[in-house]
């Protein structure tokens, strides 16, 4: 492996290797991993390799069970940090178009919904939904557990007002759907939903 401008690249590659970095220089950005800090950090640094190669727009194909939330919303925030960058404005147009190939669950159907301009999902693809949920292990205070719900309702907040806002559903109608149950669709029942733009069936 060597450094290159601030980044590591490999020097010599494997087929694997090889073909991830043709399709970076293609403008093709593939997530296959459950969402934590280093798997974001992976993603960050393949579509910033990718635009540094001269791509003004980008395509993330998406499987993935989801995973930490804060995770997510630093690819988010990383994407529109481009777009603000090479459009001058947010409002001028998104530069990815996210693909779920498989499922794109909880986290990572908010990367869909919100860092991704253009929203696809292959015919056999589902998506997943549900309201925001903490794991404690042991002994926990009641301090630190009121301090948790309180974080949890703002966190909802804020999911729900991405939701709302990608599918045009008022805030209430997707409260009540995220409490009541954990919510799968098939690819055309998100886009019913509003959640995606476009059905593919060629993939």
């Amino acid at each position: 492996m060597m450094s290159h401008d601030g980044e590591i690249v490999p020097t010599r590659m494997n087929p694997g290797e090889a073909m991830h970095m043709d399709e970076l220089k293609q403008g093709i950005v593939t997530f296959d991993d459950e969402i934590d800090g280093m798997s974001a950090a992976l993603l960050i640094a393949d579509i910033r390799y990718s635009i540094r190669l001269g791509n003004r727009t980008l395509t993330l194909y998406i499987n993935s069970q989801g995973g930490e939330i804060g995770s997510a919303f630093a690819i988010y925030d990383f994407i529109r940090a481009q777009e603000r960058l090479y459009h001058g404005s947010e409002k001028l147009g998104g530069i990815v178009t996210g693909v779920v190939r498989g499922h794109a669950a909880s986290a990572a159907s908010m990367i869909l919904l919100q860092a991704c301009a253009h929203r696809v999902a292959t015919d056999h693809s589902r998506l997943h939904l549900h309201e925001p949920a903490a794991w404690d292990f042991g002994p926990v205070a009641l301090s630190a557990m009121k301090d948790n719900a309180e974080e949890l309702s703002k966190l909802e907040g804020i999911i729900l007002g991405i939701v709302a806002n990608r599918t045009g559903k008022h805030y209430d109608i997707i409260k009540d759907q995220l409490s009541r149950r954990e919510t799968w669709m098939s690819a055309h029942e998100a886009k019913a939903w509003g959640l995606i733009d476009e059905v593919r069936v060629d993939g």
